[in-house]
Order: structure tokens, then C-alpha cells, then sequence
């Protein structure tokens, strides 16, 4: 049918006699097809991947396919499942799952080194001489828009609803609400600008605009929790003792200086949902398969980004590069390293140093290595993330050593209106 992504399947058997089909219960199987594009390797392929999906009505199960798995039975009950990879979907309707005596998933090598991706499906045995069974197919992009359309019947031809097809998106189901704001606010951007590189870019630095003040509140709620370690460093030697009772004192003393602990936890934790929230849409949105961004650079945001390739198999080197020179993760590694760096400027020594310096110089390396190959939409918005990261850790220091200044200066003035130490009663 024209304009659809689904195609009827039906299968008709007829038998010379009474007798029907019965070979160790099973009537036929019916197979997707071995492979889904593009052809994926998963030792240079990290960001992609292939996965068996079934929904069960109110609840998506993924299976994780890896390399040379075969035949591997899913047992659970389900109303449609099939293969997924990162942009592209294959999946399985049965009009009537009674029908269905087993599903099976399997990644076995059969032709050369393409990893395979199958789904399998057994129709039970029947008897009598004739039956007539349908399918309906879902072969296409692994995106809302034409998922959707097969959950309301007049919105395809199929007069297809209720199937919920559009559970076979790769979200995180608990922050799907906010990929779905996330992902309206940077199609609209994108209607002005007409480039999805240029889209990323500006959603971030609204985002950080947008996110400053709890940026803020974050710092100055640690400025307040270091003023406060000398006095709690006392209470928790003076009641190491009695648990209860210090628990009872600290927060005497956040009460008193009008210090919440949580104000320093929350605004973390929402910007780390945030966080995963752009990973996830930006390592799977399928309109950035093929959008250019920088010509010859980053000519598809949902792959790396690269200045010179090679064919010539290098050992070692060529399964982590994937033959590909790429700059966006050097430039990334740096933006991350100046952000640590300014980051902790001005942070007062302490047991954590070590920990933190870590932090700052190994962590950086080690995303080198693992975001090499990651989709250069993703590491666009890193980058410009931490571009407009150190700009605003700039702002929030000079705040802080603004605060600082003016505590030391107002404990000094409360000095001078003190006694000396040898009149004070």
C-alpha cells in the first residue's frame, strides 16, 4: 500500500488430506529477514546496536542481541515484537497470537561478517485440511511520526489501533517526558534554522540560560557547606559516641545557619536528568541520520565526525578509529578539562583532593576512548556544553570569591567590636 511502512503478510496452507501440519507441534516458521541496515559491526560500532523487542500490551521488553546468538526462545507473552536497530525497526503483528507456539531471537553469523538479527516465529500444528493466517509488518524508521500512525485507525491504511506501536521507540521510559519536551523545543529551533547542528547548539546554550540559577544556588549552597566543616568536624568528634545526638545537633546547626543539605543534592540531580535525557535523544533521533552540519566535516550528526580515512586495515588502530581521523573528540577532551580545572580553581584543600584530581585529568581521557566514535550530534552538544560550562564557572567564581571577600571582611568586623581575648568573660 502506498505511503505505509506496513505490509499484510498472509500465509495459506492447504493439505491433500484431513490430516494438517504437525511437526513436533509446530505447523511452519516464519522468519524476519537475517539482517537490518546498516551493516554493523559491534566492535567498531558501539553506538549502534540490534536488539529483540516485544510489548505485552502495557510493557516493552528488549533483549540485547550479541554477537553469534543462536535461537535463544522468548517465552513471554507478547502482541507484537521483532529486531531494532538505532534508526531502522522490523517488527512482527500476528492478527491472532494465539496462533503463535513460540518466539525465538538470534544474532548468529550466516553470511561473511555481517552480524545477524533475526526474529523467529512458530505457528502451532493444526489440524483439517486448510488454514489462512495474517501479519502485519512493520518494516521502516524506527521514529514517532510513523510509529504513531499505526495506533489510530484513520491514520493509516490499514485501519491498524490499539497496538501501541510506537513502544518500540529507544527511550528511557522514566524520562520520556521529557525527550518529548526536549525533543518539541529543538524541532522548533530547527524550523528557524534549517540546520540540526547549528538547532543543538542553541538549544544548549538556552538550556545553560535556563539552568544558571539552580548552577548557582548549587555553588553557593557548597560556599555555605564549607563555611560549616569546622563546627561540624567538632560536633561529629564531640558525639562520634551517640549517633542519635549528633544527628540531633546537625540540625541545630542547619537550622541555625539557615542551610538546607538537600539544596546542594536536588539541582545535581535534575541536571544529571537533563543530562540523560539529551543522550538518549540525541544518540537515537532519527532526523539526524544524514543531516550535515559542517560540510566535509560533519557531514551526518549520527555518526563521528571525521577529517581523513583510510581502507588499509591497521591493527589495533583500526577497530578503535573505525579508519576514521576525527577532531570533534579532541576538542571535546579539552572543553572537559578546562571545565574541571576551572571548575575546582579556588576549592579548598581537603582528603578529596585526590579524588578529584582524578577526576579531572583520568576521566577525561577515558571518555576519549569510549566517545571516539560517538555520533557527532551527541558530542556537539558535550562540547558547546562545556564551552558555556566554563564561561559560567568563570561567573559563579568570581561570585564566590565576591562572597568570600565579603564574610572575611564582615568577621573582621566583628573582631574589631570584640573585647580583647583577655577582658572577654
Amino acid at each position: 500500500m502506498d505511503g505505509e511502512y506496513v505490509f499484510k503478510l498472509d500465509v495459506l496452507v492447504h493439505t491433500a488430506d484431513s490430516t494438517g501440519l504437525d511437526i513436533n507441534g509446530t505447523s511452519y516458521t516464519l522468519r524476519t529477514s537475517p539482517q537490518i541496515g546498516p551493516h554493523f559491526n559491534p566492535k567498531q560500532n558501539r553506538y549502534e546496536t540490534r536488539d529483540f523487542i516485544a510489548f505485552n500490551g502495557s510493557k516493552t521488553k528488549k533483549v540485547h542481541l550479541v554477537s553469534r546468538e543462536n535461537n535463544k526462545s522468548y517465552d513471554k507473552d507478547f502482541i507484537w515484537s521483532g529486531i531494532a536497530g538505532k534508526y531502522f525497526i522490523e517488527l512482527v503483528i500476528p492478527s491472532s497470537i494465539e496462533t503463535i507456539n513460540k518466539a525465538y531471537y538470534a544474532s548468529n553469523v550466516e553470511v561473511g561478517d555481517y552480524l545477524n538479527a533475526q526474529a523467529k516465529y512458530e505457528r502451532k500444528a493444526f489440524s483439517g485440511s486448510d488454514i489462512q493466517d495474517s501479519y502485519y509488518m512493520y518494516f521502516g524508521p524506527r521514529n514517532e511520526k510513523e510509529l504513531k500512525r499505526y495506533n489510530v485507525s484513520d491514520k493509516n491504511g490499514w485501519g491498524l489501533s490499539g497496538y501501541r506501536v510506537n513502544q518500540a521507540l529507544q527511550t528511557y521510559d522514566f524520562l520520556k517526558w521529557l525527550e518529548n519536551i526536549l525533543k518539541f523545543f529543538l524541532e522548533q529551533l530547527y524550523k528557524l534554522v534549517h540546520n540540526w547542528g547549528v538547532a543543538i547548539i542553541i538549544m544548549t546554550i538556552l538550556l545553560k540560560v535556563v539552568l544558571f540559577p539552580i548552577s548557582k544556588k548549587q555553588s553557593l549552597s557548597s560556599l555555605k557547606m564549607q563555611e560549616l566543616q569546622p563546627k561540624m568536624k567538632a560536633l561529629q568528634d564531640k558525639y562520634k559516641n551517640d549517633q542519635q545526638k549528633l544527628n540531633q545537633e546537625m540540625a541545630k546547626l542547619y537550622q541555625q545557619a539557615g542551610y538546607n543539605p538537600a539544596s546542594g543534592c536536588l539541582p545535581m540531580v535534575f541536571q544529571f536528568l537533563i543530562l540523560f535525557a539529551m543522550y538518549d535523544l540525541f544518540n537515537n533521533y532519527f532526523e539526524f541520520r544524514g543531516a550535515m552540519f559542517i560540510p566535509r566535516w560533519i557531514p551526518d550528526l549520527s555518526s563521528g565526525d571525521s577529517v581523513f580515512s583510510w581502507e588499509k586495515e591497521i591493527p589495533v588502530i583500526s577497530g578503535f578509529t573505525a579508519n576514521h581521523l576525527r577532531i570533534l573528540p579532541v576538542i571535546y577532551v579539552i572543553s572537559q578539562l578546562l571545565t574541571s580545572k576551572i571548575t575546582q580553581y579556588g576549592q579548598p584543600a581537603g582528603q578529596n583532593q585526590t579524588t578529584m584530581k582524578y577526576m579531572m585529568y583520568f576521566m577525561p581521557f577515558m571518555f576519549f576512548f569510549m566517545f571516539y566514535n560517538a555520533p557527532a550530534g551527541l558530542l556537539l552538544y558535550w562540547l558547546t556544553s562545556n564551552i558555556l560550562q566554563i564561561f559560567q564557572q568563570l561567573l559563579i567564581n568570581k561570585m564566590m570569591k565576591e562572597k568570600r571577600a565579603e564574610k572575611t571582611a564582615s568577621n573582621a568586623k566583628v573582631q574589631k567590636t570584640l573585647p580583647p581575648k583577655g577582658k572577654r568573660k
